[in-house]
């Protein structure tokens, strides 16, 4: 109310261990079936409105399992807590998947991090629904910056492949690394601040040729 002008994050850790008053009370071994996902529902409709009056936004993080009632549970699909009404108020809905282990070297059999799988399951927000990409998660750093620029970068080549990846920059500055890691590494140094800012700028323009315009 002091703000009214200023938007307000809240991020709610986690949905699927929040429980309703009756879970709450209920002995152990009763029957609670479907009570977590009506709450959800009535405290989903609650939130919307406060937050489209409040100039808020809600980040939820919930958990994903597999569908038991799956005939082969090869094939199950992944289901979160809350069912089909609360997807249903969400804008915007992303799931993480680990897809496989990333390593420093070929040859290193303890891995430094695992590839994330990430799909945009639903979207009103943008036109990226349905989109499915891969992002790295390293143990040291998290969703580390220069490794899936590094990554982005061979992807739309402007980092060659190899055992000796490297990239020229546009006044002929040449960076390389022994394999990708060290790339990495060397791009986190300082004194290459400039050409990582580079390689960004150009994969923005690759990635979103219409947000930018020549102003001269």
């Amino acid at each position: 109310s002091s703000n009214p002008d200023v938007q307000t994050l809240f991020v709610w850790d986690s949905v699927g261990f929040t429980e309703s008053e009756m879970q709450v009370n209920t002995e152990l071994g009763n029957q609670v079936v479907g009570q977590q996902a009506k709450a959800l529902a009535t405290v989903g409709r609650k939130l919307q409105s406060n937050l489209s009056l409040n100039n808020g936004c809600l980040l939820a993080i919930n958990q994903g399992r597999a569908d038991f009632n799956a005939m082969n549970p090869r094939y199950a699909s992944v289901k979160s807590v809350g069912g089909e009404g609360w997807a249903h108020l969400l804008s915007t809905d992303i799931s993480f998947t680990q897809s496989g282990k990333i390593h420093a070297k070929s040859t290193d059999t303890m891995p430094i991090g695992i590839e994330t799988k990430i799909k945009v399951t639903k979207s009103k927000v943008g036109d990226n629904w349905g989109s499915n990409f891969k992002i790295a998660l390293i143990g040291d750093d998290g969703y580390d910056f220069e490794y899936n620029l590094v990554q982005s970068a061979q992807e739309k080549g402007l980092i060659s492949t190899g055992r000796s990846p490297k990239y020229v920059s546009d006044n002929g500055e040449e960076i390389k690394g022994s394999n990708m890691y060290n790339l990495v590494l060397n791009l986190k140094k300082p004194e290459n601040q400039g050409i990582r800012d580079e390689i960004w700028q150009k994969l923005l323009l690759m990635y979103f040729p219409y947000l930018y315009r020549d102003w001269e």
